[in-house]
């Protein structure tokens, strides 16, 4: 079965199948926008939370983070 086709039958999942996976839509393009800072943010909050000084004092917002 292809992609498309499971999600035939609910607007709403069509929707959701567009901008997950079609990239060239300016929802796709906003999504993926997202996906990558929050990447970013997660790997940004382990690479601070290896440094003892930070992990001190900012350890339960880096892990909320994380």
């Amino acid at each position: 079965m292809e992609g498309n086709q499971l999600y035939r039958d609910s607007p709403f999942k069509r929707k959701l199948y567009t901008i997950i996976f079609e990239t060239e839509t300016r929802a796709g393009n906003f999504f993926d926008l997202i996906v990558l800072y929050a990447i970013l943010l997660s790997v940004m909050a382990v690479m601070l939370e290896s440094v003892k000084s930070f992990e001190e004092y900012f350890g339960q917002y880096l892990t909320i983070v994380e």
